[in-house]
């Protein structure tokens, strides 16, 4: 049987180029949307040949992966509830500075990824790998908010709510990008604005 040979510095070149694409493809498809993003395009901006971005599984693997670079802000794709700044209490000890850092966090996301968000939304309705990644990220920030709810319970800053699936739907609906961009963008409020907004009624939801 013949033995695979696994080059570490390829595998890293190969990540680091993969990387780049999904860096350079982030503004094409938040300024023109999902489907009048071209491979061609993405490989122009990249600076790279068709067959590199061919070698990545093609338009939606590479937006996928652009998305999570562009919501978590790293390029590991971290998770809201594995960020450090929300893994120990807040440094005040209470449910106000501890929603007051999720409400920054969230805002400075919705602030980054509100255009690739939209394209995805649009990618959604007519790729069915976007519409399974969809289904899928939805119900994924669902869970990320009931894990966040149960980590403030075991720190004593609020109790676990009656509904904890309605109020988890509640925050998550002021939370999520399109929010933000109704606000923000088509009604001209700030980001400050909006990141006091989500707080206040994060704490309307959970300070009970």
């Amino acid at each position: 049987m013949a033995r695979t040979y696994r080059s570490p510095s390829r595998e890293k070149q190969a990540e680091q180029t993969k990387v780049q694409i999904c860096l350079a493809a982030e503004p094409l498809f938040s300024e023109q949307g999902y489907a009048a993003t071209s491979m061609r395009q993405l490989a122009t901006v990249a600076g790279v040949s068709m067959d590199t971005i061919y070698a990545l599984g093609g338009k939606a693997d590479v937006f996928l992966r652009a998305l999570e670079i562009t919501l978590s802000g790293s390029m590991d794709g971290t998770l809201l509830y594995a960020r450090p700044e929300l893994a120990v209490p807040p440094p005040g000890g209470s449910l106000r500075d501890a929603l007051a850092l999720v409400a920054a966090v969230l805002t400075d996301a919705n602030r980054r990824s509100a255009g690739m968000w939209s394209a995805f939304v649009e990618g959604a309705n007519t790729d069915p790998v976007l519409a399974a990644a969809y289904r899928k990220r939805i119900e994924d920030m669902r869970e990320e908010g009931r894990r966040l709810v149960h980590r403030l319970v075991e720190w004593g800053l609020c109790r676990l709510p009656d509904d904890l699936d309605c109020t988890v739907d509640l925050c998550w609906v002021t939370a999520q990008h399109s929010a933000y961009t109704l606000l923000v963008r088509d009604c001209g409020w700030t980001p400050e604005e909006y990141r006091e907004m989500m707080l206040d009624r994060f704490l309307e939801l959970l300070d009970r």
